[in-house]
């Protein structure tokens, strides 16, 4: 479930950015990955959100898919009575790569989740 939400949330986001002309996601890396690749990609955000200090980069691979990813933590800040932390996310899958950035913020279960 926790997956599941991320991606969408991570898609919305990405959709919101480019409401006009969705075309762009053919191309976009996360278009190319499985579930497997999202749910490590998933983990790996939480894990970098969790642990990584800031600008400390932590990496992601789907051995059998070539699917992967880079995230660094840009900076901590605290907003809407939680801690919360913008995410830079270098993702790579099915030949296409992209970076974009994301803020989240934790929730009382102890969970990252994106800001829309």
């Amino acid at each position: 479930m926790k997956t599941k939400f991320l991606v969408l949330a991570l898609l919305s986001a990405t959709f919101a950015a480019a409401a006009s002309n969705l075309r762009f996601l053919a191309d976009a890396p996360i278009a190319h990955m499985n579930a497997v690749d999202t749910a490590l990609m998933a983990d790996a955000i939480q894990q970098a959100l969790s642990k990584n200090k800031d600008n400390e980069a932590s990496n992601w691979k789907n051995q059998e898919t070539g699917s992967k990813g880079t995230l660094i933590p840009l900076n901590t800040y605290d907003a809407y009575d939680t801690k919360c932390r913008k995410l830079k996310i270098h993702s790579e899958a099915g030949g296409e790569s992209a970076d974009s950035e994301f803020d989240f913020c934790i929730t009382a279960e102890g969970e990252w989740k994106v800001l829309k």
